[in-house]
């Protein structure tokens, strides 16, 4: 009897281990759900809510193996997407030939790509549109998809609504931390 309870709880395990709570495809249809990965408590390596080095969003692509930096041109309507190392702050050199913004809209998602520029580790696309929706106070909800030395990963964007008077301090870019430096 000891036997078969034993390999009834092992069994119960290993089913617990293989289902677990999700996969890197939960939010591949329809809402794109939480961040894809291992959550943890990273706070202490860096945090996430300081503008990146060209003054965007830090997005966590994967279990912060990589990062990517979203920001937007108002002025050329480019919308541009850095990838970054681990640590948020250096370009990767194995860059992929383009990656896909995929922003939540009317119950799905639309898909941007941005195809790699002359910049190392950047992407971009002029889309008046997509930068107006990153300009503008509504929520806007997306990931971004990339394929990295053969592996794919996902990063989940919450761009929250600005609040009233925010303009000022919300960062879009390096070209508007510039005008605001010479502003005040």
């Amino acid at each position: 009897m000891t036997i078969k309870l034993i390999s009834l709880l092992t069994g119960l395990g290993m089913s617990a281990l293989l289902i677990g709570c999700g996969s890197a495809q939960d939010g591949a249809n329809g809402n794109p759900g939480g961040p894809v990965g291992v959550v943890h408590d990273h706070e202490a390596e860096h945090d996430h809510d300081v503008p990146g080095p060209h003054g965007g969003h830090i997005i966590v692509l994967g279990d912060e193996a990589y990062h990517a930096e979203l920001t937007h041109d108002e002025a050329t309507h480019t919308v541009a997407v850095y990838l970054l190392d681990k640590t948020g702050k250096t370009p990767i050199s194995d860059s992929p030939e383009e990656l896909v913004l995929q922003v939540f809209e009317k119950g799905d998602f639309a898909d941007h790509v941005l195809k790699a520029s002359d910049r190392e580790g950047m992407y971009a696309v002029i889309d008046e549109a997509l930068c107006d929706m990153l300009s503008h106070d509504e929520p806007l909800r997306g990931r971004i998809r990339v394929t990295i030395a053969g592996q794919e990963y996902v990063g989940i964007v919450e761009h929250a609504a600005h609040a009233s008077g925010d303009e000022a301090t919300h960062d879009h870019g390096a070209e508007d931390a510039e005008h605001d430096q010479s502003r005040g």
